[in-house]
């Protein structure tokens, strides 16, 4: 587990030690300090590297939302249902029932999310808003809607998967009917 969400604060503060060891270095040519210019530039680096490969789940699953959204606005049933939890069947249904609704997304933006692992990292919940123009079979353009979303994540073997999906009233917080046409 990396010991910061961000890898700019230590990247920034072993920046300052390495200005500071190397102008001090500079002054009084001692080989400590230019060992600790050294050091701190290999830590940058180091720093840098770790935060590249190390993928924590919080991450994981904000790339799910994206991606997820993504399938969604192609409107490509078969990649979204591959989000889904293999034993929610209920779910995998309710998704079903929204794309046969569904004509065309114009455009979808994905925005404020975030996302909470609990659970001793099992599971995680995910808040999104997502805007998007939308045309209903049917029924033609219907416009803009803003929605927001609450998501159930469960990790499963290696991947994160959906185990319940909560749509809530953009403005209250309130939850509502996940296919309704909004509050």
């Amino acid at each position: 587990m990396w010991f910061t969400e961000l890898a700019w604060p230590p990247m920034v503060i072993l920046s300052m030690l390495m200005v500071v060891c190397g102008w001090m270095w500079s002054q009084r040519r001692r080989t400590s300090l230019l060992i600790a210019t050294i050091i701190s530039g290999a830590g940058i680096a180091g720093t840098w590297l770790i935060d590249e490969l190390v993928v924590t789940d919080r991450e994981q699953v904000t790339a799910s939302v994206l991606t997820l959204a993504d399938d969604v606005r192609r409107l490509d049933l078969n990649s979204t249902l591959r989000f889904i939890s293999p034993r929610e069947d209920d779910l995998k249904h309710q998704v079903e029932l929204g794309f046969n609704l569904i004509s065309e997304i114009e455009y979808l933006t994905i925005t404020d999310v975030s996302v909470d692992v609990f659970g001793e990292g099992g599971r995680a919940r995910s808040h999104f808003r997502a805007n998007g123009r939308i045309h209903v079979k049917g029924h033609g353009d219907i416009g803009h809607q803003p929605t927001r979303w609450e998501l159930t994540w469960q990790k499963e073997g290696s991947d994160w998967k959906v185990v319940d999906i909560e749509r809530l009233n953009p403005i209250t917080g309130e939850t509502i009917a996940t296919l309704s046409r909004g509050p």
